[in-house]
């Protein structure tokens, strides 16, 4: 057994939780505190590798005996994140694993810390970031297209969207955003590919006929909602709603009637929530000359033996190459737990970023 696995046997383990606080918009124009566990991984995900890997051979792999093949490489797969499209055989196995072992060091740390979600911890912060952003915006056009169309139209316009999201299974996290730009066919949401609307959409939400920049804006942008694999490409996605022209919308003037867009810091237009001022004080609190440098550490170069004795079955020669490949990763711990720790930081730095986008534009 690994001195990893042993250390949490024996004793208690390591690992860390760090509880911050976020802050969320609720309400009209009231805020939530949640708490988010930015809890570390790296150490009990090296014990599940290294636990996975001795009860698979102690229950399945008897000395001198062949082990189950659909098990063997269900289990190597779940231990190393490996994608399932890559195994076939045992030897598909061996050369997955020949393949990283020829990798860069430094890319083969940062591929083994995705593979066991080091990375998480920035997108559950980005996540935080997303949804006020996301609530921020719904209250917005919320407060444009009440006054476009009144507030039963859009609750009526809303209910229909939610019967169609329940019957076609999108699931979307906003129905607000999804109906203010519906996608013109299923295809635009990455996750319904292939799929067929079983009727019309329902009717999308009226900007008016004065916004005319605002319309054509939305033209451009759908809502795709959140993913985890894809945190900072969705929340990048979200931020170029056209937030400038909604603004200009709520404000009584639409943009492309007038010259030029209004000085930052100003406001302009007839409305009372028009452009407001950036958080300056908030963001200037944040400091962020102190932005953590990227892991930058020397790491000895790696070798996994890929060859097999003449002698060896195909099941020997992996049970060897995965004996190697987990030696070379326990031997690595401290360049994963450098890397969690630069990780920990980015997501505490999100965390209050969005703190004082909210503090600054909300409240």
């Amino acid at each position: 057994m690994s001195l990893v696995a042993q250390q949490y046997i024996g004793g208690a383990s390591t690992s860390k939780t760090k509880i911050v606080k976020v802050v969320l918009p609720v309400g009209d124009g009231g805020v939530e505190r949640v708490n988010f566990a930015m809890a570390t991984r790296c150490h009990s995900a090296l014990l599940d590798i290294n636990l996975t890997w001795n009860a698979f051979i102690k229950n399945h792999w008897p000395k001198d005996a062949e082990a189950p093949e659909d098990i063997l490489l269900a289990t190597v797969e779940s231990m190393f994140g490996i994608p399932h499209a890559n195994i076939h055989t045992v030897q598909s196995i061996i050369d997955e694993l020949c393949l990283l072992g020829r990798s860069n060091p430094t890319r083969f740390v940062e591929s083994f810390a995705q593979r066991i979600k080091l990375h998480n911890v920035v997108a559950e912060a980005v996540r935080h970031t997303f949804t006020s952003w996301r609530i921020m915006l719904e209250t917005l056009v919320k407060k444009h297209v009440v006054g476009v169309i009144g507030q039963a139209k859009f609750d009526d316009i809303i209910a229909q969207w939610r019967r169609f999201d329940i019957k076609h299974n999108i699931q979307s996290s906003s129905l607000i955003l999804m109906a203010i730009s519906p996608p013109a066919k299923p295809t635009d949401l990455p996750w319904l590919t292939g799929a067929k609307w079983l009727q019309t959409p329902p009717p999308r939400l009226s900007t008016g006929p004065k916004a005319k920049a605002l319309a054509s804006a939305l033209t451009k942008w759908h809502y795709l909602g959140f993913c985890p694999h894809r945190a900072i490409q969705r929340l990048k996605l979200l931020l170029e709603f056209p937030t400038h022209e909604l603004l200009w919308a709520i404000g009584g003037e639409d943009r492309g009637g007038r010259k030029g867009r209004p000085a930052h810091g100003k406001h302009e237009g007839h409305g009372k929530h028009v452009v407001h001022p950036m958080p300056a004080k908030e963001f200037a609190e944040l400091q962020l000359s102190a932005l953590p440098d990227s892991p930058n550490e020397t790491i000895m170069p790696i070798m996994i033996e890929c060859r097999s004795s003449d002698k060896d079955t195909p099941q020997q020669a992996l049970r060897r190459s995965v004996d190697n490949f987990l030696a070379i990763i326990n031997s690595l711990e401290e360049h994963l737990l450098t890397r969690e720790t630069y990780y920990v930081q980015i997501g505490e730095l999100l965390v209050q970023m969005n703190n004082a986008v909210v503090a600054g534009l909300w409240q």
